[in-house]
């Protein structure tokens, strides 16, 4: 089973169009050209953005993954990126979705 530290700080998102965040946790496998071969989400939350601030940032430590990854039997021992993206719902006009450039590396 899958388990990942987080520290996130979405503050920056509360003002008056920003209704929630919908964060999830990818692994991707990439191949030999460092392009992605497959993406599985393995955890998501909605953050309600309201006045509360202290929801918007926190640090959690030995999160386990919500939906399983399976794997085939090759892919033991191969190298694994895991990614947070996000989606900001407003109120009114478009969703906003983020995949920051920074990424995790990992060997499973």
């Amino acid at each position: 089973m899958i388990q990942f530290d987080l520290q996130v700080d979405f503050r920056a998102f509360r003002h008056y169009s920003v209704k929630q965040l919908f964060l999830y946790a990818i692994v991707e496998h990439t191949n030999e050209n460092n392009c992605a071969s497959w993406r599985s989400i393995i955890w998501d939350t909605i953050l309600e953005v309201d006045d509360d601030l202290t929801e918007l940032a926190f640090n959690l430590s030995a999160v386990h993954a919500k939906y399983p990854l399976t794997l085939a039997k090759n892919s033991r021992g191969k190298k694994y990126r895991m990614y947070l993206e996000w989606e900001v719902t407003p109120y009114i006009g478009l969703f906003q979705y983020y995949r920051p450039k920074q990424y995790s590396e990992f060997i499973l």
